[in-house]
């Protein structure tokens, strides 16, 4: 095994971007760490979505400006308010029949697990 392979999970971690772009509200300078690091280059962060730094930026300045706690309160909120929006979806389409289990299902297998590969 590589040492790029080790540095890999860090490199497509996106928690620390988020918080990074909340931090400096996208203004992002030229010497920041995925730049230095991972030859990312500062626009790398325009396809982070653009709500949720500010989510991260509410909840860390209810918690003194404590970024990290911030991001778990908003991953908290976030997730409950997909739960939330995904079952009033099922509830007004009628897609289902057991509304409880596909949402269970939502939220221990989500999407995104299917969506990257590494070829």
């Amino acid at each position: 095994m590589s040492t790029d392979d080790f540095q890999l999970p860090i490199e497509y971690l996106d928690g620390q971007n988020y918080v990074y772009a909340a931090k400096t509200f996208y203004k992002i300078p030229p010497n920041n760490p995925w730049t230095l690091y991972f030859n990312f280059p500062p626009y790398y962060f325009a396809c982070h979505l653009p709500g949720y730094p500010l989510v991260i930026k509410f909840f860390s300045i209810i918690f003194f400006n404590c970024y990290y706690v911030g991001n778990v309160l908003a991953i908290v909120f976030c997730s409950i308010l997909s739960i939330y929006v995904f079952r009033r979806l099922l509830i007004v389409y009628k897609c289902v029949k057991n509304i409880t289990f596909t949402c269970t299902l939502f939220l221990i297998i989500p999407l995104r697990m299917f969506l990257y590969r590494k070829d």
